[in-house]
């Protein structure tokens, strides 16, 4: 099963705030309050950007309780939510906007675009994480070039149980 990187970045300094590897059976969205959790409450969030996946109840709610804003585009369908949480009431001001300005300029007015340097940096985090995985089943299972030459040279060096010196 292949595991994948979740992750807050800092959108100025690209530095990773928060990060969880997760089996690729556990979806993005509900990741996203345990990773807001792992930023200590005294460090502000100006915001959060995700995609359209993060548009959930529970990850508006988490946001809202950070005092951040939420930067997630509604989806296509959106209906308002009952405003009984402050993620809610932050969320139906989106889809208001959204779809008073339209989805495409809402995306570029809020700021939205700028989620591509954070996708780029946590797409390099998971090609080094896949690279430190096969390394680490190589490792385990004896076939790293490397550890195997390794291993060699260090029996050479002791001599083989069965030898004895001067023979």
């Amino acid at each position: 099963m292949e595991h994948s990187p979740r992750g807050g970045t800092d959108e100025q300094t690209l530095e990773i705030r928060a990060a969880e590897f997760t089996t690729s059976d556990v979806g993005d969205a509900p990741m996203l309050p345990e990773l807001l959790d792992q930023i200590p409450p005294d460090q502000e969030i100006a915001s959060v950007t995700a995609d359209g996946a993060f548009d959930t109840r529970k990850c508006h709610d988490a946001i809202a309780a950070r005092g951040a804003a939420a930067i997630i585009p509604t989806r296509k369908n959106a209906k308002p939510w009952k405003p009984y949480t402050p993620g809610a009431v932050a969320r139906n001001e989106i889809l208001r906007k959204s779809k008073r300005v339209g989805r495409t300029i809402w995306r570029r007015w809020s700021g939205y675009h700028r989620r591509s340097r954070v996708e780029t940096k946590m797409h390099c985090v998971k090609l080094l994480g896949q690279r430190l995985m096969a390394r680490l089943r190589l490792h385990r299972d004896g076939l790293c070039p490397g550890h195997r030459r390794d291993r060699k040279q260090s029996v050479a060096r002791r001599g083989r149980p069965d030898q004895t010196k001067g023979a």
